[in-house]
């Protein structure tokens, strides 16, 4: 299994090598305010949050006898709006600066697990958590999404290839029939589009608006084209793992007490991916590879947070098979006015542990 005595100083070298607007040590972390009222899509996607961890839980402890996969981080049926929330969320808050972001789940050698926990120790006082976490192998913080990545996956395929055939019949187009024009008018617009490389597409130019001619006309109707498929074909078309850069800081403060490994794990409806924490801090101190296998965007499904996008194609695939999960409306009553919000409440899922991948991914060699 992997040897995490210099883990904690690898975390540190990466986090000193990243980029200073996405975390920054020598600046105080800012406290955020308690949210002051929950929503229906919020409850939703709290409940889908819950759903990918006990199907990865589930999942994990029956393929192996190794090890055990318990519940470890933050788990509170309290929202905006309930009796008590604004005391709880304060604590928490400092919590993350004290402990750090507990990962949702750990990962123990199974001697060290106690039947009575039921696979969750969430609920239990500081001093007994600090044992049990000394024994783990790695947390692991697990998001959800929203898709079936295979499907997506295929969509995205299929529309690469459309996009890739129209770009070079138009650049065939323009290099047989307006070689001239362009040359004339543009010779290094001209070479850029005639050495164009599907691999490397960061040719940019501005439309021309050439009038004089049928051809330049006709020219710069196709350079106009040639431009939309480019652009095309520089949007992120993956589904991907999406770490919130406001908990990059919180989550080493969690390495830097206990020296272990952490990794995020993202459940879709169909598979599951894998990344580790240190490789998505190496990963983002190349700017060179931003807007092409990451993007660092403002995400409108999570509060307006800024998230780090990771292709799934940089990741490991760990689970597969994973069922469609039963689901049903629910309720639940805010405060004390009788408010209801109605939300979607999600069973486990069945799935498969790709077990030679997470044995790469966790550095467990006895899975």
């Amino acid at each position: 299994m992997m040897a995490s005595s210099n883990y904690k100083s690898k975390v540190e070298q990466a986090i000193n090598n990243s980029r200073k607007d996405l975390i920054d040590l020598t600046i105080e972390r800012k406290k955020s305010n308690p949210p002051t009222q929950a929503s229906s899509e919020f409850l939703t996607n709290k409940k889908q949050g819950d759903w990918a961890e006990k199907t990865f839980i589930n999942a994990f402890n029956s393929c192996t006898e190794r090890y055990v996969a318990v519940k470890y981080g933050l788990d509170n049926e309290l929202v905006a709006g309930d009796e008590g929330f604004d005391d709880f969320y304060k604590k928490y808050q400092d919590d993350l600066d004290l402990i750090g972001k507990k990962p949702d789940i750990l990962i123990l050698p199974k001697r060290y697990y106690e039947e009575s926990w039921n696979y969750n120790i969430s609920y239990f006082e500081e001093e007994a958590l600090e044992h049990i976490v000394s024994h783990s192998i790695c947390g692991i913080e697990v998001r959800s999404s929203s898709f079936l990545h295979e499907v997506y996956e295929s969509y995205s395929e299929e529309k690469t290839l459309l996009s890739i055939s129209r770009l070079l019949s138009i650049k065939d187009e323009i290099i047989n029939n307006y070689s001239d024009t362009l040359i004339e008018r543009n010779p290094e617009l001209f070479a850029m589009i005639n050495n164009l490389d599907l691999d490397d597409l960061s040719i940019s130019f501005r439309t021309p608006s050439w009038k004089k001619t049928a051809s330049e006309r006709r020219l710069c109707k196709l350079l106009k084209k040639l431009n939309f498929e480019i652009r095309e074909l520089k949007k992120r078309d993956f589904l991907s793992i999406t770490p919130k850069v406001e908990d990059l800081r919180v989550v080493y403060n969690w390495v830097k007490k206990y020296n272990k490994p952490h990794y995020y794990i993202q459940v879709f409806f169909d598979v599951a991916f894998g990344i580790g924490y240190l490789d998505i801090l190496e990963m983002i101190s190349e700017d060179q590879i931003e807007n092409a296998r990451y993007f660092i965007e403002r995400d409108t499904k999570n509060q307006n947070k800024t998230t780090i996008k990771i292709s799934t194609r940089e990741c490991k695939k760990v689970m597969q098979n994973i069922n469609i999960p039963n689901h049903f409306s629910v309720s639940k009553e805010i405060g004390s006015r009788g408010r209801l919000l109605f939300h979607v409440d999600f069973d486990a899922s069945e799935g498969d542990i790709i077990r030679n991948n997470l044995s790469q991914l966790l550095g467990i060699s006895d899975l």
